[in-house]
């Protein structure tokens, strides 16, 4: 009790709580992270509806890169190189994934979105509306598609204040984003299009 009354004594006594409100605030800290990140790919069959929500990335491929907003030079639908600018916004490969034993096919949002801006792209560079039925649909299925994307993005960042009114020619510049990091998520896409064809080569062997 003598020891307890002491300065030294009260000052050892508070920082033993202090250490086990911290070891018990890391426990829950790491439970709770332990149930937020995503199972095993082997705990997945990928039969029906059991198969992961998300592409499953290392912690330095879901990183986020910094974007410059600027109106291109590029990517337009007059130029000679069009075409081929916009088919290189594609993976190497299907820009599709395979995953699990049964090597099963998905499309991620990523390659989705960019499959509906070149269709689009194509659309926009014919010289007349698109009159097949299912040429229109898919028309309206990509703007429907991007319109969604659009909303689940909800992106609050504040455009510069002359956005209406700027010569966008003279004055390229607009803002800059906080993104995710899409050159990862390109090279897990072209890795696991290698990792399938090199499966098929030595199945067909």
């Amino acid at each position: 009790m003598l020891f307890i009354s002491t300065p030294i004594g009260l000052f050892l006594i508070i920082l033993g709580l202090a250490n086990i409100a911290v070891d018990l605030l890391i426990a829950r800290e790491t439970k709770r992270g332990a149930t937020l990140r995503s199972p095993p790919l082997s705990d997945y069959t990928f039969v029906g509806e059991d198969y992961p929500p998300y592409l499953p990335l290392s912690s330095s491929q879901a990183s986020t890169v910094k974007l410059a907003f600027e109106e291109s030079s590029r990517f337009s639908l007059t130029s000679p190189e069009s075409t081929l600018e916009w088919a290189y916004t594609g993976a190497s490969g299907d820009s599709n994934i395979r995953l699990g034993s049964n090597q099963r096919f998905f499309n991620t949002g990523f390659s989705y979105q960019l499959h509906c801006a070149r269709y689009l792209v194509g659309a926009f560079k014919q010289e007349d509306p698109p009159t097949d039925p299912r040429e229109r649909a898919h028309v309206s299925r990509c703007l429907n598609v991007i319109k969604h994307f659009v909303m689940c993005s909800a992106d609050t960042t504040l455009e510069p204040a002359d956005s209406m009114s700027r010569n966008h020619t003279a004055v390229r510049d607009g803002g800059e984003r906080r993104c995710r990091n899409w050159d990862a998520l390109y090279g897990a896409m072209e890795q696991n299009w290698a990792d399938w064809r090199a499966s098929q080569q030595s199945s067909e062997a």
